[in-house]
């Protein structure tokens, strides 16, 4: 699996970065942290930085806009799913990237901040899963809050929060992977 991409910008949360990025490493996929400026250093909520594996510019030099293979990952944390969905560019990457089947992740904050504010309409009649107190950004967009813990509808895939960051990367592991690496990875985590 080619053009996994965890996208990382300043206020992001770390557990929402990282648990899945371990987990699709552990099935075989070579899932990689994107900077969306030209720091490689990406600074948390918690106030520590995790360095990404590429920098905006070599991103976009590599990017396949062209193809719907792989997986687009937003993390949530505040004010990091703001920024998010506020980065233009990566915006348009994100609204082909869906428009073509590709599988599109959010967790926390970033389905209602990024996913719902800029697909909008496109994503009416979805089922989704947010943050606790954040259901009204996506119901006002016409989006069906399910409140499950991690919600899969077709090529989308929405976690609730931090505490659920393990099963929202296993679920983006099942759907980029299969039955069969996500059943041994599980277990080999003990759940």
């Amino acid at each position: 699996m080619k053009n996994v991409y965890i996208f990382l910008a300043d206020g992001f949360e770390p557990l929402e970065a990282v648990a899945p990025m371990d987990i699709l490493r552990r099935g075989g996929i070579e899932a990689r942290f994107v900077s969306v400026t030209e720091e490689r250093l990406v600074k948390s909520t918690q106030g520590f930085s995790i360095p990404a594996h590429l920098t905006w510019t070599e991103f976009t030099a590599e990017a396949d806009t062209n193809g719907n293979e792989g997986c687009m990952i937003f993390p949530g944390g505040l004010p990091g799913s703001d920024r998010l969905g506020g980065h233009k560019e990566l915006m348009e990457l994100m609204k082909g990237h869906y428009r073509k089947g590709g599988l599109t992740c959010a967790i926390c904050a970033a389905p209602a901040r990024v996913l719902a504010a800029n697909l909008g309409e496109e994503l009416s009649g979805r089922k989704m899963t947010v943050y606790k107190g954040m259901e009204g950004e996506l119901q006002s967009r016409g989006l069906t809050y399910t409140g499950a813990r991690v919600e899969k509808d077709g090529n989308l895939i929405c976690g609730e929060g931090p505490g659920l960051a393990i099963e929202f990367g296993l679920a983006v592991l099942r759907a980029l992977a299969g039955e069969d690496v996500y059943l041994k990875v599980k277990a080999g985590m003990l759940l």
